[in-house]
């Protein structure tokens, strides 16, 4: 299970960003972080629907679903948007 988290407002990866992978089917949490090219990687996953949150300082957190039931999955390109309240 791959992908990387971008802020396209900025033009940008975003490094550093918190991502936790929750398997749906047993309720395993594993967590890594984006590296200095905003991606993230979890290997060995097993065959299962997955939540994907991905969390930064100053910006929204974000959660996408993926299912790794039949194959390993990218989620490809999770988009951050900058936190504009307090």
């Amino acid at each position: 299970m791959a992908g990387v988290a971008v802020d396209l407002e900025a033009d940008e990866v975003v490094v550093g960003a918190a991502v936790t992978l929750e398997n749906l089917a047993d309720g395993t949490v594993v967590a890594a972080e984006t590296d200095e090219f905003g991606d993230f990687w979890f290997d060995q996953v097993a065959a299962a629907p997955y939540r994907v949150y991905v969390e930064a300082e100053g910006y929204l957190s974000r959660m996408v679903e993926t299912d790794a039931t039949d194959e390993d999955r990218n989620v490809g390109v999770v988009e951050l948007f900058k936190n504009q309240i307090g």
